[in-house]
């Protein structure tokens, strides 16, 4: 932690980036880390931040350099320091930054147990809830000020990862710093309406679709949905309206892993967001599709949509088990 404070001491001008299709650990630890260093002077912005779900705009009122790519000119161009937040691997940041690996000092804070260390300086800690309880921590012992919109940012990022304290990283030390959070003046429940009780019409026609996509096998262990263009279409959603569509086949009762599988607009393949009662290291299998996460919440890209390819990634998940796989993205 204190190399990682050397190097945010000793930088003028910072980019800070973070993975692709962004959730609220990333948006949130993006804006919280802006605001950190622009408390002492630091010319910071943000970097190729994907499209956020729209439940986080509350939060989005800050400096960016440009989706999708790196400025024209200013802090994006040129920065002393890259930081790359939230993300286990360099191919899952925008190629910006993947272009200043080497060139430009880069620091890598992350708490994904696959993490490749691919900065100069890591600061991994697969023991912390989220990278906002590491964000604080960093603010804690390198003395940056936070204020009470700095402390929201740090909230949504912690209480989103923990699936609002109820994932088995919520940690002792996790509550201790919501509670250290809330003293600074954060409205939670406020909060709590904006991030999940505040869902537009068309986002909860979305989900209904993957309800009727549903799909159990395994004798009820394996439970998964998929939502393709033509139900983006229906609904008037996009990819980043998805945030959470995993945790319907997650609800229904004896399931011991859930996948939701999702079309992407802008490139081809599936994507796979997998959910785990620990059972089944669900990590380790998207590791092995150059995806990664941890043992119980983790994602990753197939090659395309077709039935054969859901089928065996789903059989990798439980060896030997005969599974139909009937559904296909429309």
């Amino acid at each position: 932690m204190d190399a990682c404070l050397e190097r945010l001491g000793g930088a003028a001008r910072v980019a800070i980036a973070t993975h692709e299709r962004p959730d609220g650990d990333a948006v949130g630890c993006c804006i919280a880390l802006r605001r950190m260093l622009a408390a002492r002077g630091v010319d910071a912005a943000i970097v190729g931040l994907d499209q956020a779900p729209d439940r986080y705009g509350f939060l989005t009122e800050e400096r960016f350099a440009g989706p999708g790519a790196a400025a024209a000119e200013g802090t994006a161009q040129q920065p002393d320091l890259a930081v790359v937040l939230d993300a286990g691997n360099l191919e899952r940041v925008p190629e910006a930054v993947r272009t200043w690996h080497g060139r430009v000092p880069m620091l890598d804070i992350d708490h994904h147990p696959g993490n490749t260390q691919f900065g100069d300086v890591n600061l991994v800690d697969p023991g912390a809830s989220s990278v906002g309880e590491l964000l604080y921590r960093l603010a804690v012992r390198g003395g940056y000020p936070l204020d009470r919109e700095t402390a929201i940012a740090l909230w949504v990022a912690i209480v989103t990862d923990t699936g609002r304290f109820a994932h088995e990283n919520t940690t002792p030390r996790a509550l201790r710093i919501a509670a250290a959070l809330v003293e600074h003046g954060v409205p939670t429940a406020d909060i709590e309406r904006k991030v999940y009780q505040s869902l537009p019409l068309s986002v909860l026609r979305l989900h209904a679709r993957a309800i009727e996509h549903l799909a159990v096998e395994h004798d009820g262990k394996l439970a998964y949905t998929i939502l393709g263009e033509e139900d983006y279409r229906a609904t008037g959603c996009k990819p980043e309206d998805t945030e959470g569509i995993v945790d319907i086949p997650r609800a229904i009762a004896g399931v011991e892993v859930a996948v939701f599988f999702y079309a992407l607009l802008d490139r081809p393949g599936l994507k796979a967001s997998l959910r785990s009662n620990g059972a089944v290291d669900v990590g380790a299998l998207c590791r092995r599709y150059d995806g990664g996460g941890h043992r119980a919440a983790a994602g990753c890209t197939l090659p395309d949509a077709s039935p054969d390819t859901i089928r065996e990634f789903l059989a990798a998940a439980f060896p030997g088990s005969s599974l139909s796989c009937p559904l296909r993205a429309g």
